[in-house]
């Protein structure tokens, strides 16, 4: 992951770079740059919370891999907001699961 990470600081400052050059010289006008810099902003910030979900040093990977180790069922329902089924579209009106009004 550190090659990863180091292949987007590199070009995530060339990016910008670039951006801040050509806005300043050729637009002369700073909105641009500050866009492209916010989305690189927000691409690192995507990018760490990809990595923390994804990556096995972290608690979310961990737990999963621990549950499948420790349940003896044959597929892993993993457990999220949706899991009750309450926010199921297909569900029909007026079919609740069980305990659910």
């Amino acid at each position: 992951m550190q090659a990863i990470d180091r292949g987007f600081a590199v070009s995530a400052a060339v990016s910008a770079v670039t951006a801040v050059a050509l806005a300043g010289w050729y637009m002369q006008d700073c909105r641009p740059a500050v866009a492209v810099v916010l989305g690189l902003v927000l691409a690192a910030v995507t990018q760490c919370l990809t990595q923390y979900f994804t990556d096995a040093r972290h608690r979310p990977v961990r737990e999963v891999a621990e549950s499948t180790r420790t349940d003896h069922h044959p597929v892993r329902v993993l457990p999220g907001p949706g899991a009750d089924g309450v926010g199921d579209p297909r569900r029909r009106r007026g079919d609740h699961p069980a305990g659910v009004p």
